[in-house]
């Protein structure tokens, strides 16, 4: 009987650790634009009222190289993070880290070049990680 309630009581809590763990990683949508292969500015503005501790890009279509990011918090303050790194068609950026923990993030600005390789757009899509 007792074994049968250590092995319950382990399960629960894996269980727990494992919802804790996803509920702190959770990816919220924040948008998309489809981009050219000039280089360009784009601005992602964010809609709502949440936190997050990090950003990240997904590309799909085409590649895009991000050169630079701004990072414009809600009640003030910019973060200016340099990038400079080529993102694979179907690929995703590294997660990047945002200023003093959680924050609300107002708009993000980002400076771009899409691959001129084909003729097809790049989609760039934003997710803020909570």
């Amino acid at each position: 009987m007792a074994k049968r309630s250590l092995v319950s009581l382990v399960f629960c809590f894996i269980f727990l650790a494992g919802g804790l763990s996803l509920q702190a990683d959770k990816r919220v949508f924040l948008g998309e634009r489809t981009v050219t292969n000039r280089g360009e500015k784009d601005v992602f503005v964010v809609k709502g009222n949440d936190w997050f501790r990090k950003i990240q890009f997904e590309t799909r279509r085409a590649g895009v190289e991000i050169f630079d990011l701004k990072v414009h918090y809600e009640g003030g303050g910019v973060q200016d993070i340099e990038v400079k790194s080529f993102i694979e068609p179907g690929s995703w950026s590294r997660e990047i880290d945002l200023n003093g923990g959680e924050r609300r993030i107002e708009k993000v600005v980002f400076t771009y070049r899409a691959s001129p390789k084909g003729r097809r757009q790049a989609v760039v899509r934003l997710y803020g990680i909570r």
